[in-house]
């Protein structure tokens, strides 16, 4: 397992009003979703290989920012609840990471 980079509290957006909440976490290789509480280890996806990320961005939503994750499928994967200031380092530190 590589290194652990920033964690950060985030949501899992499984339905349009349905968030598991719980902790995104920035590796050398992968992001990392684990859920908190008596959700832990309910997530529908955990991990997330730089190999198989297309797209990761940060953007406004209803609950303040997310951050949302396209995969090699064209799937979308989004991360409510997170704070702008965190939610804009884990991005630019996976930029920086990833060379983009």
């Amino acid at each position: 397992m590589s290194q652990e980079v920033l964690s950060i509290y985030a949501a899992m957006k499984i339905y349009p009003a349905n968030n598991v909440p719980g902790v995104l976490t920035l590796f050398g290789d992968k992001v990392h979703f684990e859920a908190n509480g008596a959700l832990k280890g309910t997530e529908i996806r955990n991990d997330f290989y730089f190999s198989e990320i297309n797209n990761m961005k940060m953007s406004l939503s209803m609950q303040p920012y997310k951050i949302s994750i396209k995969d090699s499928e064209n799937e979308l994967w989004e991360f409510n609840q997170v704070a702008k200031k965190e939610g804009q380092k884990f991005v630019e530190l996976y930029n920086d990471i990833n060379g983009q």
